[in-house]
Order: C-alpha cells, then sequence, then structure tokens
C-alpha cells in the first residue's frame, strides 16, 4: 500500500499509522525495514510535508525503528533534516512537535550520523525555539529536553 498509494497522502496516513503500530515489534520492524520502509517514508514525508498527520507518524515509525536498532537509527539519519523542516512548517501541533522531538531524540541517541546531521541543521535551534513560542510547549516539553540532551555536548 505504501508504494501504491505514495501520492494520496490521506491513504498514506493510515497506513503510516498502521505501521508505527507494528514497529513496537522487533519482528515487525525488521520486516518494515527490510521491505525498504525508511527510505520511502522520508520521500513520503517530504513530498507531502503539508500533511500534518503524515509528518507525526512519520516521526513515530521512525522514532520507533530508531529505538529498537541502531542500524535502523543509521539508516533514518536522512529523515533528520525532513523532520526539522516539519517541525518549522507545523509549530502549532503538538502532536507532530511531541512526536518529532521523540524521533530527534532516538535518533541523535542512537546515531552518531543522526546528531551530526541535526546539529547541521540547526536542530538545537529549532526545539528551543519551538519550546519557546509554542502554546502547546507543555504536550512536548519532555520529548524537546530530551533531544536536547542528547544535543547538548
Amino acid at each position: 500500500s505504501l508504494f501504491m498509494f505514495q501520492s494520496n497522502a490521506k491513504v498514506l496516513v493510515y497506513v503510516c499509522g498502521i505501521l508505527s503500530s507494528l514497529s513496537v515489534d522487533p519482528d515487525h520492524a525488521k520486516s518494515i525495514v527490510d521491505a525498504g520502509v525508511i527510505g520511502a517514508i522520508v520521500g513520503m514525508m517530504r513530498v507531502h510535508i503539508r500533511s500534518v498527520r503524515l509528518v507525526e507518524y512519520g516521526c513515530l515509525l521512525l522514532r520507533n525503528l530508531s529505538v529498537l536498532n541502531k542500524n535502523h537509527a543509521e539508516e533514518a539519519s536522512s529523515s533528520c533534516s525532513i523532520i526539522l523542516r516539519g517541525m518549522r512548517e507545523h509549530p502549532d501541533s503538538s502532536g507532530l512537535q511531541r512526536e518529532a522531538c521523540a524521533a530527534l531524540w532516538s535518533l541523535a541517541a542512537k546515531s552518531e550520523t543522526s546528531k551530526e546531521r541535526i546539529l547541521f541543521e540547526g536542530g538545537i535551534d529549532v526545539i528551543t525555539r519551538t519550546l519557546k513560542h509554542s502554546r502547546y510547549a507543555p504536550d512536548f516539553q519532555h520529548e524537546a529536553q530530551g533531544a536536547l540532551s542528547q544535543l547538548e555536548y
């Protein structure tokens, strides 16, 4: 479904939501990664950056995969710029901000490449600015602080 409906953001939201639910199980996560979903999701998040739910569920999926396996986090390092772009473009979506911060936290904790990319893309600034200016900051403060703790030297 992911590849068949890659131009239909509404369908992709459901597919990504299902995959993010399945990805908490290590066996399912391995199957998801082996099917090439990480690269596909990153590409679809880029194409459908205006879809708040797709970016949110994409972040959740990437977080779940990277938590389970540092190799998954390394493969997902290409997602860092699109996650930060999603945060910039949707500052008033507390769900997206929470899942984006959680994904950045996990990626930075598990992958040095991801950490470097987040820092290069101005991740500390994006997270800090979002915390300061979003009225929803209390909803994702824990995840944001976790991400910042992984990024600060």
